[in-house]
Formats: C-alpha cells, sequence, structure tokens
C-alpha cells in the first residue's frame, strides 16, 4: 500500500512542487499517493471517491479538494498527473480524461475484474496524454522504506492517521466485519 502510493509520485512520476496532481481512488494506496503528493509539494492534490468517508481522510492526509465520484460533475481537469487507484474501469477512464493535453500523464494502479476494458479516445493520445501502468509504485524497498520510516520518525509524514482501526487477535471476527463495511484507513491486528 504506502510503497506503491507512494513510489508512483516519487518513483513513477517523480512529481516537483506546485504540479497538479488527481488520485481517483481513496483506499490505501490512493491515500498514499496523497500523502506522498503533499510531501513533494502537489498543488493542487484532488481526491476522488465514491465514499464521504475516504474523501474526508484524503483531505486529512493532503488533499486540497475531495470530488465525489457518484456523479460526473466536479471531476478534475487540467492536471498534470492522475493517479488511479480504484481498480474501477470507469474510474480509469476518467483519470486519464483528467489529465491535461501536451503531457499530462496517467497512471493505472487499480486491479479491475479479469477481463474487465477500458475505453480511450486515440485522439487524447495524439493531443499528448501519456498513460502508464504501474506495478508496486516502482518501490525500491532498500532505499524506500528507510526513507518513509524516517519521514514518520521526524513528524513529517502521519502513518498512525492510515489507520482506521486496531483489534486485539482474540477479535478478529469483529475486525472482518468493520473492514467489509469499508472503514476509512486501514485495520490492524495486534498478534
Amino acid at each position: 500500500m504506502l510503497p506503491t502510493g507512494a513510489g508512483m509520485i516519487f518513483r513513477t512520476l517523480k512529481v516537483k512542487p506546485g504540479q497538479s496532481v488527481g488520485v481517483f481512488g481513496a483506499g490505501g494506496v490512493g491515500l498514499s499517493a496523497i500523502a506522498a503528493a503533499r510531501l513533494a509539494g502537489a498543488k493542487p492534490i484532488v481526491a476522488v471517491d465514491v465514499s464521504r468517508r475516504n474523501l474526508s481522510l484524503a483531505r486529512r492526509l493532503g488533499a486540497s479538494r475531495a470530488v465525489s465520484a457518484l456523479g460526473k460533475k466536479n471531476l478534475p481537469k487540467d492536471l498534470d498527473y492522475a493517479i488511479e487507484a480504484s481498480g474501477d474501469p470507469r474510474a480509469m477512464e476518467a483519470a486519464f480524461s483528467s489529465v491535461r493535453d501536451k503531457g499530462g500523464t496517467c497512471v493505472l494502479a487499480g486491479n479491475p475484474a479479469f477481463g474487465r476494458k477500458i475505453t480511450i479516445d486515440p485522439f487524447d493520445l495524439i493531443r499528448g496524454k501519456k498513460i502508464l501502468g504501474s506495478w508496486g509504485g516502482d518501490a525500491r524497498p532498500d532505499e524506500d522504506i528507510p526513507r518513509y520510516a524516517s519521514l514518520h520518525l521526524k513528524k513529517r509524514w502521519d502513518l498512525a492517521a492510515f489507520v482506521g482501526a486496531e483489534f486485539p487477535l482474540d477479535r478478529i471476527n469483529e475486525a472482518v466485519a468493520l473492514f467489509r463495511k469499508g472503514p476509512p484507513g486501514r485495520i490492524l491486528i495486534r498478534i
């Protein structure tokens, strides 16, 4: 989750201060990308999701704008970069549509159901939009994990904000039930 989302910002896209980033899907990977975009100095950072709770957490982690994906209104346009982390082909199409002509880049990281396809207008490619795939955010664990841990210890990256709930192992059934409801953040099991 963290290496993938942050890796897309720092490694795949190499986001610079002042560049705009949209993140489609504010689950674990998307939230990690949002937090990393904040650290990179991206502006604006737009979170797009179907869950109000996830959008609220996205704002807390650094999104300057939160947009409901339930309607097609207010979706971002002319972004430098878009990251799709939901696995929904419609979100993939919307993310690609949101990047600017002449160099805007969309990275697809979500995993749609096997056999699902996306549709893009080839004219968007002719106008200079780019689309990439990402496997694990191009992470380099021996370099990246210590970097993220150091940022956390220096209080520049609040990793605790990603935790939605904690349970001891003997309450795992409650944790699974909460997980199925789709809580914002991750669930930790204390062993």
